[in-house]
């Protein structure tokens, strides 16, 4: 588990989800889906600002991220593990083979 998360900003257009008056089961969601969320007075230097006028664009959870995602600006987001699992498995293979037999016969035990 990581105890502490340190990014360093550069002045401008702040990487956040700034949110504004919306309801807190909306700013949970977007946690959960692992954007940082800005409820400060600055959430307006974000590069999406979240309010209730926004909100009633998007008509369910799907519209709201696809209005966040649609931003031209930069967005930090932190990736989210799947019912709460612990660990990954990666199985990658070589790509460069000829064809699918040599790929194939790269992976037998000699």
């Amino acid at each position: 588990m990581l105890d502490e998360r340190t990014v360093r900003i550069e002045d401008g257009t702040r990487p956040f989800v700034g949110v504004r008056g919306v309801e807190p089961d909306t700013v949970a969601f977007l946690e959960e889906q692992g954007y940082v969320v800005d409820p400060s007075d600055e959430a307006s230097s974000c590069t999406v600002l979240i309010e209730p006028g926004v909100l009633a664009a998007p008509s369910n959870k799907v519209d709201l991220i696809a209005h966040i995602e649609a931003s031209s600006g930069p967005l930090l987001k932190l990736g989210r593990w799947p019912d709460e699992a612990k660990s990954a498995f990666c199985l990658a293979g070589d790509l460069d083979a000829l064809s699918l037999r040599d790929y194939l016969g790269r992976l037998t035990w000699r």
